[in-house]
């Protein structure tokens, strides 16, 4: 068994609605993987650890994969039945370590189901060898009324090398209740996480984890 503890990093107020009169009102959801949740993202959160790598050690490295949940940020609309519009993104990370000898690019990333679509994409696709680089996608959900209307859902993703898939890795996605604790150094994030993992790509066989978790709806008032 693996147990993620003590991770620092998420900001304790994201568990709770931020509404008010000038900005409209927000409600979230979280979301990790629920597979090889061995390791964290850059905040805290649980992310899926993918090494991978070629027999000769030109290409090698790991992608580590994590989420910040799904995001509703409302806004008032009179040509709607209910007087408000709401537009609700998934985000998505990526972190990207080649500890190989040839330039690395990540590609190739998009959400199932299919209605799901990539609208905003940041950060450095290219990795130089001895180097991280991080991507971070979100993800538009059509025709939902809030975040408890977010399915579960999967993320396809390439490693390239010369515009050539080196690995190709697909990570579902499953709601997820974060716990929190204080202490006197601030708030820290508690989780668990179980199951074999192995590598990916076409480079190796890859394993499954676990993850487990439950929805957190938001709500406005």
């Amino acid at each position: 068994m693996v147990e993620i503890a003590a991770m620092r990093g998420f900001v304790l107020g994201g568990l709770f609605l931020a509404c008010s009169v000038a900005t409209g009102c927000v409600d979230q959801r979280y979301f990790a993987p629920r597979e090889n949740l061995n390791g964290t993202g850059p905040g805290g959160e649980p992310a899926a650890i993918y090494p991978f790598g070629s027999d000769d050690g030109d290409v090698a490295g790991e992608l580590r994969v994590w989420s910040r949940g799904a995001t509703a940020e409302y806004a008032d609309d009179p040509t709607t039945e209910s007087g408000e519009r709401a537009r609700v993104e998934v985000h998505v990370g990526f972190e990207l370590e080649n500890t190989g000898r040839v330039p690395l690019d990540l590609g190739g990333i998009h959400a199932e189901p299919e209605p799901l679509a990539l609208v905003r994409l940041d950060g450095e696709s290219r990795v130089a060898p001895g180097s991280t680089g991080k991507v971070e996608a979100w993800f538009l959900v059509p025709d939902a009324d809030s975040t408890r209307d977010v399915p579960e859902f999967s993320v396809r993703h390439d490693v390239l090398v010369d515009g050539v898939a080196a690995a190709t890795q697909i990570t579902p996605f499953t709601s997820w209740r974060p716990r929190y604790v204080r202490s006197g150094a601030g708030p820290f994030l508690m989780g668990t996480a179980w199951g074999p993992w192995g590598g990916w790509g076409r480079f190796g066989g890859w394993g499954w984890g676990g993850g487990a978790g439950w929805g957190l709806g938001g709500a406005c008032w």
